[in-house]
């Protein structure tokens, strides 16, 4: 291996795999579906830099409103928010080596703290880092939507 990134990678892969084979969403959380080696060519409103895959997913949900899918970068560590989804049989995905697609809406049960019930408007994303443990929807493009702190 490489390096640290690809490790992290790797163990994230195996661990979704395995997530995927147990289908025990209703549990607790359900790690999303990847389609590796490809991308949506379009509709990307904002990237992300030096994320996790799964902050990667946590900024998507966090603008649920207008995020549908995401690519993901692993050698960059980058991510690329989309506004559309890959379609039916990933019909609207393109073959990319380094790039994976996931659609948003098979991560379920992720914890996105007070910003699971809230709303916000397509322009908008939810911000729960208030001292008093309440979210608000907050503009994009300011400080609140820059890169989130490793986790």
């Amino acid at each position: 291996m490489r390096n640290k990134e690809d490790f992290v990678c790797i163990i994230l892969i195996l661990l979704i795999e395995y997530a995927l084979s147990q289908d025990k969403c209703e549990r607790g959380p359900c790690l999303g579906q990847f389609t590796f080696g490809h991308f949506l060519p379009r509709s990307v409103f904002t990237t992300k830099y030096e994320v996790s895959p799964y902050q990667c997913v946590i900024e998507c949900l966090l603008r649920k409103q207008r995020c549908k899918s995401f690519n993901y970068r692993r050698s960059a560590l980058s991510c690329q928010l989309c506004e559309e989804d890959s379609g039916p049989g990933g019909i609207n995905l393109q073959p990319k080596a380094g790039l994976d697609h996931s659609n948003i809406n098979t991560w379920r049960n992720i914890p996105v703290g007070h910003c699971k019930e809230r709303n916000c408007s397509w322009t908008e994303r939810c911000d729960s880092s208030k001292a008093d443990s309440k979210s608000a929807c907050v503009k994009m493009g300011n400080n609140l939507d820059a890169v989130l702190p490793s986790i």
